[in-house]
């Protein structure tokens, strides 16, 4: 179509089109979004290649955010079961520090100062495009000592056994989610040789590592530097409440002498290679 043919009728007929066909709320409402952008921008251009841009229709009501999230229990779990030292680490890192699949498997170990314990993303390789850097704990340091191994600084950290760079992360993940009843597989492949998953997903631990900083004390604006959020009404959407939160809030209400909060959960892992620690060195 041409932008003089867009009308408000046929982005509501579009938008329906992308329902049926069995597309989200959330996907409609950012594809719509981005056509709105796309017809301004051509207006104000001079001379204007887009005469006027149409009203749009409000934004159809999206789901709730996800809100699952991995407990320290769930990571004990998942760490344990997880064999490869990619896979493991993997785990570690979205754990500890929040960090998104991008950022970790495009780690490289130059980016791993194993001598003062920083580990540096770079500028332009982060979703936000800003760079970070976040001080290793004893379990980070560990692991990114052994994935580091033998590699030269342009080399990737998450390697499989033969090498070869980590590029989708999926199947492995699945597969230790199931092994830990924390997901289940499909019993047989579709046509494509995919099975079909459902369960947590590598995003939670996003979640969770969200949810420890600031249960553990660590400033919002310093947790935001971490995972790297930009606005704090994102970062909040990650900071998931849950039952046990709620429980720690009524007895802090009660007042000294009415019982104390449940005390937070280390996070460690029981491993034959490494060595639990808690969050921060």
């Amino acid at each position: 179509m041409t932008p003089s043919e867009v009308t408000t009728q046929s982005i509501i007929d579009y938008r329906a089109k992308r329902l049926a066909a069995g597309k989200s709320a959330s996907t409609a409402n950012k594809e719509t979004t981005l056509l709105k952008a796309m017809l301004n921008f051509g207006r104000k251009l001079t001379p204007p290649l887009v005469a006027s841009v149409p009203s749009f229709p409000a934004r159809l009501r999206e789901a709730a955010p996800r809100s699952n999230f991995v407990t320290p229990e769930q990571y004990r779990l998942l760490a344990t079961a997880a064999k490869s030292l990619w896979l493991r680490t993997l785990v570690c890192l979205g754990f500890t520090y929040g960090f998104r699949k991008s950022e970790m498997l495009s780690l490289r170990c130059g980016q791993c100062d194993l001598i003062d314990r920083w580990i540096s993303l770079r500028e332009g390789e982060t979703k936000s495009g800003e760079s970070r850097k976040v001080k290793m704990t004893g379990e980070v340091h560990a692991l990114l000592s052994a994935a580091c191994s033998g590699k030269g600084p342009n080399d990737f950290v998450l390697t499989r056994e033969n090498g070869q760079r980590v590029v989708d992360e999926r199947k492995a993940w699945y597969a230790l989610c199931a092994a830990c009843k924390l997901g289940e597989l499909a019993p047989a492949e579709s046509k494509r040789g995919h099975r079909a998953y459902r369960g947590l997903n590598l995003h939670d631990l996003r979640r969770a590592a969200v949810r420890q900083l600031i249960r553990r004390g660590v400033p919002q604006s310093v947790a935001m530097k971490i995972s790297g959020h930009k606005t704090a009404s994102m970062f909040r959407r990650y900071d998931i409440v849950d039952e046990r939160d709620l429980e720690n809030a009524a007895l802090l209400l009660e007042g000294p002498g009415h019982g104390k909060p449940h005390a937070q959960t280390v996070t460690k892992t029981d491993t034959r290679h490494v060595r639990p620690s808690s969050l921060f060195c």
